[in-house]
């Protein structure tokens, strides 16, 4: 409507701004936002959550955008954050309309904590996957933190002219394909 003025966001924030997130965290967002036309409510706040997926974490070029999830209007609002493949992360996006149709939109990019997965194997040189990576271990492949990490070893090869037969992981698990969940700071398996 002519002179209508538009809703002004004037904060949005997640409990990921500083430390990032984690597969299954509950990643909480708030917003705060002033109108000349209404004292805003909750139900005048909405919000959607795209999963964007990129080559690597230091790239946007070939980047895929596509949509997660809506979640339920309000000031604040939160979303479970899902295991995804290595590199993705959340567009957060808020829309706040009042009575007279005044819409404004910011987006806030929720990143995540990585996690390097290496598989080592005794002796080193024995082909290994540790997610979509494949070669001689030990090999590294990077996820997010505590997503599921697919790791496979053979049941026997061969190094250096000797042949070896595996016969557990050091934890005490024997099966050859095991998914595992990224550790914190990264791990080895």
């Amino acid at each position: 409507e002519a002179g209508n003025a538009m809703p002004v966001i004037t904060s949005l924030t997640s409990s990921a701004d500083q430390s990032g997130w984690a597969v299954g965290d509950t990643v909480r967002l708030a917003a705060t936002a002033t109108d000349d036309v209404d004292t805003l409510t909750d139900s005048q706040f909405t919000w959607s959550v795209d999963g964007i997926t990129c080559p690597d974490a230091d790239s946007a070029d070939g980047c895929q955008q596509v949509p997660f999830q809506s979640l339920p209007a309000g000031m604040s609002t939160s979303v479970t954050a899902p295991d995804a493949p290595y590199y993705s992360y959340l567009r957060a996006t808020l829309t706040v309309t009042d009575s007279e149709g005044g819409v404004s939109t910011k987006t806030i990019d929720l990143k995540p904590r990585t996690s390097k997965v290496t598989l080592a194997t005794s002796p080193a040189g024995i082909p290994v996957t540790v997610g979509s990576v494949s070669g001689t271990s030990p090999v590294s492949g990077d996820f997010l933190e505590n997503g599921l990490s697919q790791v496979i070893v053979p049941a026997t090869a061969q190094v250096d002219g000797k042949e070896y037969r595996f016969t557990g992981w050091s934890d005490g698990e024997i099966g050859l394909i095991r998914q595992v969940a990224a550790p914190a700071g990264g791990g080895t398996f």
